[in-house]
């Protein structure tokens, strides 16, 4: 008896207890972003909205999610598009602060859905946060990943950076000025009459469309470049009306007008006025085309002989410069320029400061041998 006694004083053996919180706990932001990441449709949701969620309740929204996302791949595309475009003013993302480099540090903020208001619209509104002369140029934009490495002088990227800049053109960005020594590239004193111009219509557009990526990267907002090559395209770069009174270089004609363009608008800028939109630039056109004197028309051949003369000008090399710089990686007898030219792998050196002609030729690299 004395060991039954014994037994039932001993503590029930019971299945271990699972300790319950006892009181719930709120999300972090840290939460908030793991569970955006797992389901992407609380993204569209608030921060506050979201930490006031149950398990259960974030589980009812997925399946939710799933079935919309179900329904949508059975829906005409115009009614999507439609029903995306009334629920833009309900959907509000929730965009969080932070710090952006602009080269190893870039904020969310820069991978945001597209504006779906006007270009004009969001013109303006750059205009009331961003300074009037811009903000500070950099050069440092992948152009290479679009094919277009190395068609930008460095004036081009300081001009491009200011809205406000009377002094940006399309010659900046023509790749025959990018390999031009002179010294009126180098001082303060900055002139663009004294750039090659454009002997091809093809240069013309090429130059065009690399100003037109550049403010891609530069200015996204900005969509003045896109309204001009716009309208040249559309109207087939006004060939009609130039062979029509017998233009003799329409590339130079074409230049002259997109300066204008380019004039002008920075000239709005500066009175916070929208852009010269692409079905405004009929009416420049026809007003600019009319204003040039028929005789000026006639006398671009004596001009384009002028400049030839120019001594300032110099002579086309066929020499890579990048392959004396140690940064051409292209074998020998395959190296060519963008316009097609073969180049050659030899010294680049000038020899004879008054002839830019005259280079060392010899089979070494320049940045080896000549100091």
């Amino acid at each position: 008896m004395e060991d039954d006694d014994d037994t039932l004083d001993e503590p029930l053996q019971t299945a271990p207890v699972l300790n319950r919180p006892t009181t719930t706990h709120r999300l972090t932001d840290g939460d908030v972003d793991a569970l955006r990441i797992r389901f992407p449709f609380l993204r569209e949701l608030s921060t506050g909205y979201i930490k006031g969620l149950t398990p259960g309740e974030l589980l009812s929204l997925e399946k939710a999610s799933i079935k919309q996302r179900e329904v949508d791949k059975k829906t005409d595309p115009e009614d999507k598009l439609t029903s995306n475009r009334m629920s833009l003013g309900i959907s509000i993302i929730d965009v969080k602060a932070g710090v952006d480099d602009r080269l190893s540090k870039l904020h969310e903020g820069r991978f945001l859905p597209g504006a779906g208001c006007s270009a004009t619209k969001m013109w303006l509104a750059a205009r009331e946060i961003i300074p009037l002369t811009g903000l500070p140029p950099i050069s440092t934009y992948d152009m290479g990943s679009v094919g277009l490495a190395g068609y930008v002088l460095a004036e081009g990227w300081v001009q491009i950076a200011n809205p406000a800049s009377p002094k940006l053109s399309v010659k900046l960005f023509n790749i025959s000025n990018v390999t031009m020594r002179s010294s009126s590239s180098r001082n303060s004193n900055f002139d663009t009459d004294e750039l090659y111009d454009f002997a091809e219509l093809s240069e013309f557009r090429l130059a065009l469309r690399a100003m037109r990526t550049a403010m891609g990267f530069c200015m996204p907002w900005n969509k003045s470049i896109e309204a001009l090559e716009g309208f040249l395209i559309n109207a087939r770069y006004c060939m009609d009306e130039m062979q029509e009174k017998n233009v003799d270089k329409p590339a130079h004609l074409l230049t002259r007008y997109a300066d204008f363009i380019l004039k002008e608008n920075s000239n709005k800028w500066r009175n916070m006025e929208g852009f010269i939109t692409c079905g405004e630039q009929r009416t420049y056109w026809n007003s600019f085309f009319s204003a040039v004197p028929h005789s000026a028309r006639k006398a671009k051949t004596a001009y384009k002989g002028k400049s030839s003369a120019n001594p300032n000008r110099k002579p086309f090399i066929d020499i890579c410069f990048a392959w004396n710089r140690g940064q051409c990686s292209r074998a020998e007898g395959t190296c060519s320029s963008r316009m097609g030219t073969k180049l050659r792998h030899v010294c680049d050196h000038q020899v004879d400061r008054s002839d830019d002609s005259k280079r060392c030729e010899q089979n070494h690299q320049r940045v080896a041998f000549h100091k």
